[in-house]
């Protein structure tokens, strides 16, 4: 099962997902997207220091071809799932990539993936940003929108408070904070 977590930076919604995670007692693999650069270090710290050290850990490296390697040679030994900001981590690769059509088939068919998968998948995410290009936009939202269809439960927080969402409650707050509407 998949569940989407929308929130804003220091909202609280990596917190929640982890304290839901640790309730369950089950081996959980954590995929962080933020690359090591000092302006990240104090949240990959803080991050770090909360979870529990039995948890597994990747860290992708924003190479799409090999993140998903490794990621598939993981994923299938550990019953629940992290995924820690999937749009940052689009961005980098459109960033870097300048062509992430040819990439869209590989994340699909990872979120196929784990949509089968033996536990539950937290993807936790930013809403869609407005300072993005039209197509870039366009790219995210269609994303979002294929999780959110897919998704057992949607909840956005803010100030650590959840509130869960219905795909529709979700996707229209995702297209208007593309349009950079007020919260």
């Amino acid at each position: 099962m998949i569940y989407f977590v929308l929130g804003y930076k220091s909202s609280g919604k990596s917190l929640f997902v982890e304290n839901l995670l640790q309730l369950t007692g089950k081996s959980t693999l954590y995929i962080g997207t933020l690359p090591d650069y000092a302006y990240y270090h104090e949240t990959i710290e803080i991050h770090k220091k909360r979870r529990p050290e039995e948890w597994g850990l990747i860290e992708l490296i924003h190479d799409p071809a090999c993140d998903l390697d490794v990621l598939y040679s993981q994923i299938d030994y550990f019953d629940n799932l992290m995924l820690d900001g999937l749009t940052f981590y689009i961005l980098r690769c459109i960033y870097f990539e300048q062509n992430l059509e040819k990439y869209k088939p590989l994340f699909l068919d990872l979120l196929q993936r784990i949509k089968g998968g033996r536990g539950c998948t937290y993807i936790v995410d930013t809403p869609v940003p407005a300072n993005l290009d039209r197509e870039t936009k366009k790219t995210v939202l269609n994303l979002h929108y294929w999780i959110m269809r897919h998704a057992a439960g949607i909840f956005y927080v803010e100030k650590g408070k959840v509130e869960e969402m219905s795909f529709r409650e979700a996707y229209r707050f995702n297209k208007l904070q593309m349009f950079g509407a007020p919260i």
